[in-house]
């Protein structure tokens, strides 16, 4: 995902009414209402019952798709971390993109990444 469509996101989020939406459905209709009453309404109409469907998203995804874009900025922050201490410490001399001192490069000699593709070819290797 884009920083321009991270940003996109996020401007609609604010721009939209704030606070937990939910979907209530009466008298034929479906309702997403927030505390202070409704957002927007529909007719459910039996031919097309995807639209129960789409206003249950609509309704969750006020709340979750800002704390999806504050996952997603978090985790992009830890990534961007990880990889400027490999660059910085150097891998572990085999393969220059894992961590040094792990328990496989001190005990084993190669690296965790190494490590683990030999085990897992030998399991696939035993498989029936």
């Amino acid at each position: 995902m884009t920083p321009e469509r991270i940003a996109e996101l996020r401007a609609l989020c604010e721009a939209a009414t704030p606070g937990t939406w939910t979907l209530t459905r009466r008298e034929g209709h479906a309702h997403i209402i927030d505390d202070i009453g409704e957002i927007c309404t529909t007719n459910l109409y039996e031919e097309y019952p995807e639209q129960d469907d789409n206003f249950a998203l609509i309704a969750a995804a006020r709340t979750a798709v800002p704390e999806l874009l504050d996952t997603l900025k978090t985790m992009t922050r830890r990534a961007e971390a990880l990889e400027r201490a490999v660059r910085k410490y150097g891998g572990c001399g085999s393969c220059k993109n894992h961590m040094p001192d792990t328990y496989e490069c001190r005990v084993f000699g190669k690296c965790a990444y190494e490590f683990d593709e030999e085990r897992f070819a030998e399991r696939e290797a035993k498989k029936p």
